[in-house]
């Protein structure tokens, strides 16, 4: 069964069949052996041409409100929701929630890929205390996004582009805010440093689809040149040819340019030579090809193409302000 040699109404049919056949049990997607039908494309079925619109990344722009009536049923609802492509679930709390509701409800959902937001509108504080202790206990790394209905027009007035959850998401945010304030022929360039680990997960592969659309259209990639270079810390395992192919694809359907690197066991980067090899080493790019290198102790390096210290100081300004 290939994933991308079906239609959307296919889909919609296939997924109803694998909750009915599983008793309406959330779908697990954790594991690295065949989905058995899961709604989320087989980890096989990506070893070839990849269809981003097929695969969701064209709608990174939708939300989904889903009420809390029943956390199992939620959960299923939601996960239908991300693999038709949306990219904001916005949880609707009318009753008290607690640990066990809420590990229910996030149940193969992961805040760090994406963006959740919970209106509550019971009147005691114990639905939020419960959402943050859940937060910090298992997703540490993100902090809810919690609102009360009277600000909830707030939320549908704030620009999609300014709305993110993932560190990623923070960083793309910020190069939205360059592009709009530089010359329409500046050169940027985004190093994604990810491995293998980090991609065994069709969730997480899904996630970085998404991600690099959204690059694509924060940097208005119709005007900005950029590259998509995806780094394999563990060179030569399966998930090469995988990682390959979908940066490829994705680069393609937006227009820039795909890269795949792996890394040393001296930590250099080393470019695939099936791939266009516009970066070696980052001593070599910053020494050769004039792009001025940042260090940024969260994201490590960065290069942005400039023929004045003035961007990348500005550049790395608004690092140092994220938060």
């Amino acid at each position: 069964m290939k994933f991308n040699l079906h239609t959307k109404m296919e889909w919609m049919e296939l997924i109803r069949k694998d909750l009915s056949d599983k008793n309406q049990q959330a779908p697990s997607f954790e594991s690295k052996q065949s989905f058995n039908g899961n709604p989320f494309v087989h980890y096989d079925d990506l070893n070839f041409d990849l269809k981003p619109a097929y695969y969701g990344v064209a709608d990174v722009s939708k939300s989904i409100r889903i009420p809390l009536v029943d956390a199992l049923k939620s959960n299923q609802f939601a996960l239908r929701c991300l693999n038709f492509g949306v990219s904001k679930l916005t949880f609707v709390v009318d009753h008290e929630i607690n640990d066990n509701d809420l590990q229910i409800l996030m149940n193969s959902i992961r805040p760090e890929f994406v963006e959740i937001e919970w209106i509550i509108s019971v009147e005691n504080d114990e639905a939020k205390f419960n959402i943050f202790n859940y937060y910090s206990k298992y997703h540490p790394q993100v902090s809810p996004s919690i609102y009360y209905p009277h600000s909830y027009s707030v939320i549908e007035d704030i620009d999609g582009s300014a709305v993110a959850v993932t560190h990623w998401m923070n960083l793309l945010n910020r190069y939205h805010k360059f592009c709009k304030d530089s010359a329409e022929n500046e050169y940027f360039k985004i190093d994604f440093r990810m491995n293998s680990d980090f991609l065994n997960s069709i969730v997480q592969l899904r996630s970085l689809n998404l991600i690099l659309s959204r690059m694509a259209e924060l940097l208005n990639y119709k005007r900005v040149n950029f590259t998509i270079a995806t780094c394999v810390r563990y060179p030569g395992e399966s998930t090469d040819e995988l990682i390959q192919n979908s940066t490829r694809s994705v680069a393609a359907y937006l227009g820039g340019t795909a890269e795949l690197f792996m890394e040393c066991s001296d930590g250099e980067m080393i470019a695939d030579s099936n791939l266009l090899s516009l970066i070696q080493i980052p001593e070599i790019l910053e020494r050769e090809s004039g792009l001025s290198k940042v260090q940024d102790p969260l994201y490590g390096s960065h290069f942005i193409e400039s023929n004045t210290e003035a961007l990348c100081s500005r550049l790395w300004n608004t690092w140092v302000n994220r938060y």
